[in-house]
């Protein structure tokens, strides 16, 4: 069998239903291929230095924001469901301030959350469920990619994934992406099945997926593109009359829309978004094409592209499909439909949503190779053609593009570490740094308490008022005398400053002046000095004046998100 041919398949009208049953999976090999690739997912983590002990899940923004979220869940159902959920989730975030229900929908914290109570509430059992889904979708791309390919290549499709830089960053950290990307190809096989069976309970289980993905994050709106574009593609315009499709259309209205609206809400309150003009699309195209390029290099990035580009164009020629071209057909439509509703989306670019589109890529990599292989004139044979091309494109891989992210630690585990000391314990704990740096010390203070009990408190919160934006920064304090009456009326009795990052520079150095002119007050205890990747980090701590009791003075003004303010009473 020549490795990148396809197996021979029927063709059918574009209106017809797919006969025939699907070939049984072999579960056995489908098995040994997820241990392999959940070996490999973990090897990246650990060679990224993310399994340390000392590495804080804090290397993107919103990392700490997941693991607080997925702890407060857990937190929640252990305690027995005490009380208002709401209430709940308000003293959650007094004490831990990442919680970010709302901003994102629930079902990957939900996930989280259970799965913690099997494998325990730490870092390492998160990181974990992230190598667990990497490999289930490795594994899923693989026992796709054995429709079209020889198992061999399929297998090397999975094992690629894992390689490939932006699946890498993403499965090095707690986020979301993973879980979108998996979940977003499962919906189009869903998809594949209900084209092939015309099944209303196909069309069910589609939106059901679709939903399951959106509610783990919007990014995955871009679902609902999935079944137009693939009518366009296929040229099967009686799908349009199924009711199969309108009863996909409905679960997705009912139950994922709402969560949207709300998110969005949140959204335009906290981030910058976005006007949709011409210069917009252009320029946002142009950024996700880079990211793309780097997360793939150009040899695979050009020969994906090209078997991308000949598969459209034979479609467009005839649009009879067998099993394998209503695949690809959905395989264009997911990749489509990623690109058109990020460049579309009024929200900041960012390389991780490139994630699902990677998976395509990957397909159509093989299929371009068929092609380039098939057009050289060349006194080689196909097959021979076939390898020496795949073999070039993953040496110039190997050789250019792969890499490992490094997930160091910042510092802050070993400023948790002092605050937890049970000599001279803190319960109310100031913060001042970048997003980063702020969520780092919270999610470690969070992971080692028996929750919800220590305090934490983000000088992005407290020492003022901004909307991610300098202009509409304002600041509580004008002078040192007036910050120190807040920090003894919480009263604070440790505050960690960050002197290589920061948020608002302001409130850094009102904070750091007011330190110092109390010296019979405060008094700096540590001073961990910046390394490669690591911050430097002092510790002041509290010597005299009042000590925090059970029931600080808490409030926290959440106006851009919640209209109000948190307070503990």
């Amino acid at each position: 069998m020549r490795p990148f041919a396809n197996a021979p398949t029927p063709e059918l009208d574009s209106g017809a239903e797919v006969a025939g049953p699907e070939p049984a999976a072999d579960w056995k090999a489908i098995l040994a291929l997820f241990v392999v690739f959940f070996a490999i997912a973990v090897a990246v983590q650990s060679a990224s230095g993310t399994l340390r002990q000392d590495s804080e899940t804090a290397h993107y923004s919103d990392e700490p924001a997941h693991v607080v979220t997925s702890l407060m869940i857990h937190d929640y159902i252990a305690a027995g469901f005490p009380g208002s959920p709401l209430r709940y989730a308000e003293i959650y975030y007094l004490h831990y301030p990442k919680v970010a229900i709302g901003m994102w929908p629930p079902v990957f914290h939900l996930v989280a959350a259970f799965w913690m109570f099997i494998f325990g509430a730490g870092k390492t059992s998160l990181l974990l469920l992230i190598a667990f889904q990497a490999a289930a979708l490795a594994t899923t791309l693989s026992w796709f990619g054995q429709r079209l390919f020889h198992p061999v290549i399929a297998a090397g499709l999975g094992a690629l994934l894992l390689l490939n830089p932006l699946m890498q960053y993403c499965m090095t950290m707690v986020m979301l992406d993973v879980m979108v990307a998996l979940l977003e190809f499962w919906s189009m096989l869903c998809l594949i099945r209900f084209f092939r069976t015309r099944k209303t309970s196909d069309g069910i289980l589609f939106g059901f997926v679709t939903v399951c993905a959106m509610l783990t994050k919007g990014n995955a709106d871009a679902l609902v593109l999935m079944p137009p574009i693939m009518i366009l593609l296929t040229r099967q315009w009686n799908v349009i009359k199924l009711r199969g499709l309108y009863a996909a259309g409905a679960l997705i209205l009912i139950i994922g829309g709402p969560w949207q609206l709300w998110s969005w809400r949140i959204i335009q309150d906290t981030v910058p978004v976005s006007r949709l003009n011409l210069t917009h699309l252009v320029g946002i195209l142009l950024v996700y094409s880079g990211d793309l390029l780097r997360a793939l290099g150009w040899p695979l990035t050009i020969v994906a592209l090209v078997g991308f580009a000949v598969f459209l164009a034979s479609i467009l020629k005839r649009p009879a499909f067998g099993p394998e071209g209503l695949s690809l057909a959905a395989v264009a439509s997911m990749f489509l439909a990623v690109i058109v509703f990020q460049c579309i989306a009024p929200v900041p670019s960012d390389e991780r949503y490139m994630l699902p589109a990677v998976v395509p890529l990957l397909i159509f990599f093989v299929k371009g190779i068929r092609a380039l292989a098939v057009s050289l004139t060349v006194p080689f044979s196909v097959p021979a053609r076939e390898l020496a091309l795949a073999g070039l494109c993953l040496i110039v891989f190997a050789a250019r593009t792969f890499s490992i992210p490094s997930r160091l630690p910042l510092g802050y585990s070993r400023v948790a570490d002092l605050l937890r000391d049970p000599r001279s314990p803190s319960k109310v704990s100031l913060v001042c740094s970048d997003s980063n740096g702020e969520g780092a010390l919270i999610s470690e203070i969070a992971m080692g308490d028996k929750r919800p009990d220590r305090f934490v408190l983000r000088s992005s919160k407290v020492l003022s008022e901004n909307e991610w934006d300098a202009t509409a920064y304002r600041p509580y304090f004008s002078t040192p005398g007036k910050l120190l009456e807040y920090l003894d009326f919480v009263p604070v009795d440790a505050v960690a400053v960050d002197r290589s990052q920061f948020m608002w520079k302001g409130d850094r150095d009102i904070l750091i002046s007011t330190l110092n002119s109390a010296p019979d007050k405060w008094r700096q205890t540590a001073d961990i000095p910046s390394g490669p990747i690591s911050r430097h980090l002092v510790l002041y701590r509290r010597i005299a004046g009042a000590t925090a009791g059970d029931h600080p003075n808490l409030k926290v003004n959440m106006r851009f998100t919640l209209g109000r303010v948190l307070s503990l009473q």
